[in-house]
């Protein structure tokens, strides 16, 4: 048998495997318990109920993002009360297209933006796509400011208002290319800013299409500047109505009839100018052959009051409020009638009915600088109620002789002066 060699295994002396000592035993020992320690200290729902630690929520970016997210879902559900939510309360300005007034701030008051919000809603659709998230600046009102590059309105309605009288303007696509962005300055989950591109308003093309096509609901639906009234309630009807606009594609009207429709206007000039005490412009836009005796909320006396001597006194009572007009236009004089005219202050007890027909140039020969701005040629009373000055002079010789004899005449005509008139209203306001 050949032999290949012995091969020794070393069992120490006993025979058996070397003992540990007491020193690695304990070490082992050791081990365990800190592994044990350290598993119960990155925790378990068995160590650490979940429901016991605070839930912080999404930072401060993220829940940026997520009320521009809100904002933009509710905008297409049409949820006014969610969008009127998301806005703080202390709103800095909210700029929007397509209404009137674009640039909304706390001036305006919230029942104007709710009504601007309840209008866009229902005449556009928002698209957002992605944003950027950033912290505002440190003398920022804002926590956090979301840039949204690709977002931007969309309608029907937006692309009817871009349809210039004066001049042929491609109408929107419509495509998300066509944005400019919006950017969102938010607070405290709230939003207390919105810049979005708002193109200045101009006269419309869209406005004289739909009084000549739509001549019962047009009034109520644009002013006399000819621009569009961007109410909750109004919005429905702008959808639609804008929609059958871009559909007709009409051809745009001749410069004639365009300042035609725009001399409109001049009457609500005329009153907004009357309502702010500027009566020495509000009297600029009539022609001298107009008498005080055919503006809204005469209150008697001579025909041929000069209203240089009436306006400052009825700047000082009383309030004129157009109301929806129609408007008809001809080569040389546009027409505007207003059924719903109403005068209101301290002289009546609610809005007192003057519906009132005004006649106007419609455009103007060369070489009348002078009378560049007189504008109403004729002002004629439609069936109005008088002003009940006869009761309140007795009243008021009764009560406080003195005074009723600087703003009464003996036959209890009015003394149309601006003092008269502000001393008349402050004895009936006290």
């Amino acid at each position: 048998m050949e032999h290949h060699g012995d091969v020794k295994v070393d069992l120490g002396t006993s025979g058996r495997p070397p003992r540990r000592g007491p020193t690695s035993a304990a070490a082992i020992v050791l081990l365990l318990i800190v592994l044990v320690g350290l598993n119960g200290f990155r925790g378990s729902d068995a160590t650490a109920p979940r429901e016991d630690l605070p839930d912080l929520g999404p930072d401060p970016l993220e829940a940026a993002r997520l009320v521009v997210g809100g904002f933009a879902a509710a905008w297409n559900d049409g949820d006014v009360g969610a969008l009127d939510g998301l806005i703080a309360a202390d709103w800095d300005t909210i700029l929007l297209p397509g209404l009137a007034d674009d640039r909304l701030n706390q001036r305006d008051g919230r029942d104007e933006l709710t009504d601007g919000l309840a209008f866009l809603t229902a005449v556009t659709t928002f698209t957002l796509g992605p944003c950027e998230v950033g912290s505002a600046p440190p003398a920022s009102a804002a926590t956090a400011v979301v840039h949204c590059e690709e977002a931007g309105f969309r309608g029907d309605y937006l692309d009817a208002v871009e349809r210039n009288i004066w001049e042929a303007t491609e109408a929107a696509t419509g495509t998300i290319a066509d944005a400019t962005g919006i950017t969102f300055r938010v607070r405290d989950r709230e939003i207390i800013a919105v810049e979005a591109a708002v193109p200045a308003f101009t006269p419309q093309a869209y406005c004289l299409w739909a009084e000549e096509t739509h001549p019962d609901t047009a009034p109520g639906l644009f002013d006399l500047h000819c621009h569009p009234v961007t109410t909750g309630a109004t919005g429905p009807a702008h959808a639609e109505l804008a929609g059958d606009f871009l559909a007709a594609d009409p051809a745009l009207p001749s410069h004639r009839t365009a300042r035609a429709r725009l001399a409109a206007g001049y009457v609500d000039r005329f009153a907004e100018h009357h309502n702010l005490g500027d009566t020495r412009t509000a009297a600029g836009w009539l022609s001298p052959e107009v008498p005080a005796s055919g503006l809204p909320g005469f209150a008697g006396g001579p025909h041929d009051t000069d209203p240089a001597g009436f306006l400052p006194w009825s700047a000082a009572v009383q309030w004129i409020d157009i109301g929806p007009c129609s408007i008809e236009t001809g080569d040389a004089h546009t027409i505007v009638t207003c059924p719903e005219l109403t005068v209101s202050g301290p002289l009546v007890a609610g809005p007192l009915p003057q519906p009132t027909r005004f006649t106007l140039e419609s455009s103007r020969a060369r070489g009348r600088v002078a009378r560049a701005t007189a504008r109403i040629v004729e002002v004629e009373p439609l069936g109005r109620r008088q002003v009940p000055l006869a009761t309140i002079c007795g009243e008021l010789r009764r009560s406080d002789p003195s005074v009723a004899e600087q703003v009464f005449s003996a036959d209890c005509s009015p003394v149309y002066s601006r003092e008269a008139g502000r001393a008349l209203a402050a004895i009936l306001e006290s």
